[in-house]
């Protein structure tokens, strides 16, 4: 297949992964609303601010990153280098992950309290500071698959991640 088709293909590929994901998120936002109603979608959309915060410090430019550093080392031929990348790119992700983890979980009382004023908040909060260091490591696979070319199994990843996200959240919501 020449390099061109590839990349279009590609392209086309990543597009319809991000309408898709979208358009489930946008579907499930309806659902959630009828479901908890307006003052807990209000209290989800608070829980999510601080948890897109925490998770885009979390991440902090690691995909990029990794999927630079091991297209320089597929480039070069060094499949050495790729493994020893791949290494120090989960060892940075897990720096970050973990750090921001505990972060977030030991000031979830006061973000929720105090900051969101609702201290139902602070139980979400922790449980998603614990999937913190988990999105930082699939962020470097993701970028690894970008780099590598295999862009379809990182949006199968994708499209994976938000169904086992909404799944989770409904079963919390069917347990509380």
């Amino acid at each position: 297949m020449g390099r061109r088709k590839k990349m279009l293909i590609n392209t086309f590929l990543l597009t319809g992964t991000s309408l898709l994901m979208r358009s489930t998120g946008m579907v499930f936002q309806v659902y959630l609303s009828r479901l908890i109603g307006a003052a807990g979608i209000g209290l989800f959309q608070l829980i999510m601010s601080v948890s897109t915060l925490a998770a885009t410090i979390a991440i902090s430019g690691i995909r990029f990153a990794s999927t630079r550093i091991i297209s320089e080392e597929l480039g070069k031929g060094n499949h050495g280098g790729i493994k020893v990348a791949v290494a120090r790119c989960c060892g940075y992700s897990l720096f970050f992950g973990v750090g921001v983890c505990a972060a977030l979980f030991f000031s979830a009382p006061f973000i929720g309290e105090r900051l969101i004023g609702d201290v139902r908040a602070v139980l979400s909060l922790r449980m998603l500071a614990v999937s913190l260091p988990f999105l930082a490591l699939g962020s470097v696979f993701g970028g690894y698959f970008t780099a590598v070319s295999r862009v379809a199994k990182s949006s199968v990843v994708a499209v994976l991640e938000q169904f086992v996200r909404i799944g989770v959240i409904l079963l919390a919501l069917r347990l509380i």
